[in-house]
């Protein structure tokens, strides 16, 4: 009925399918034991197919921040670039064993405490092992979740963009970050105290109101 809908696609919906069941008609809370790298990019890619069908756009059924978190995170699959990235680590590791033990000092970065660590990991070059960071970009937050005396809310952010100083091995894109062995998805948790949320609400207060 659908052509695009291949083998492929049929196992993705099937998985969608068995998680939406167990999450419905089971105890298990399968939506949270399920990793969002794991199901996201199965429903955008079920959800492109059954769209250009319909003629209708992902966009018009799914949420934005849902859309780019599952564009982000899709799985690389895609042979060629699996080749390309491989390449690329090949390459700077060759790059790698003709520097001098000096010009690797001189290349490796300090991991400075000054850096806004929720847009950076730290990471492990895949080429030359040298820790470095790696940039992240924020794709949306989740709700907030009172903790005591405290406000947390969950923060989703995604591997953007990868490159070494010492190797020269530069990763762009989730795609090519996953390729190599690397996390697509990171959570960072930002916490707020009650006291400072609602440290200026008298501002906000009108106390002779009703009293004219």
């Amino acid at each position: 009925v659908v052509p695009d809908f291949d083998v492929e696609r049929e196992k993705d919906a099937l998985f969608l399918i068995n998680v939406r069941n167990a999450e419905l008609h089971t105890g298990d809370p399968a939506m949270a034991n399920v990793p969002n790298p794991k199901w996201l990019p199965r429903f955008i890619r079920v959800a492109d197919v059954v769209c250009s069908h319909l003629g209708v756009d992902p966009a018009d059924l799914v949420t934005d921040d849902v859309e780019a978190h599952a564009r982000a995170l899709v799985d690389d699959e895609d042979a060629k670039t699996r080749h390309e990235v491989t390449t690329k680590i090949s390459g700077a590791k060759d790059f790698y064993q003709r520097l001098a033990a000096p010009e690797i000092q001189q290349r490796t970065p300090t991991l400075s405490v000054g850096y806004d660590w929720s847009e950076w990991e730290k990471v492990t070059c895949p080429a030359c092992a040298t820790p470095i960071t790696m940039s992240l970009i924020h794709l949306r937050s989740g709700a907030e979740q009172i903790d005591g005396d405290e406000v947390r809310t969950d923060t989703i952010w995604v591997a953007d963009d990868l490159e070494c100083p010492v190797c020269g091995l530069h990763l762009e894109g989730t795609a090519e970050i996953a390729a190599a062995g690397l996390e697509q998805q990171y959570v960072r948790t930002v916490t707020e105290s009650l006291e400072d949320r609602y440290a200026n609400a008298d501002e906000y207060i009108d106390y002779d109101y009703g009293n004219d």
